[in-house]
């Protein structure tokens, strides 16, 4: 499954933080921090993965695969 939208994108910088508990990428971001590290962790529980790729100011592409 794949999800993408065409919204201001995730710096490469940062891009291999995304999934940590609590973390936010600025200071504009809502929530606690947690809607991708529990995305990750559910989709780990049913022995798939998730994947996601970003260019800043352009998109977010986020890839699940399930057996």
């Amino acid at each position: 499954m794949t999800i993408e939208d065409n919204g201001e994108g995730i710096p490469s910088a940062i891009l291999d933080k995304v999934f940590l508990m609590f973390y936010r990428g600025n200071e504009k971001s809502k929530g606690h921090g947690l809607g991708l590290y529990i995305a990750k962790r559910a989709v780990e529980k049913l022995n798939g993965s998730i994947e996601i790729e970003s260019q800043e100011n352009s998109f977010t592409k986020v890839k699940l695969f399930f057996p």
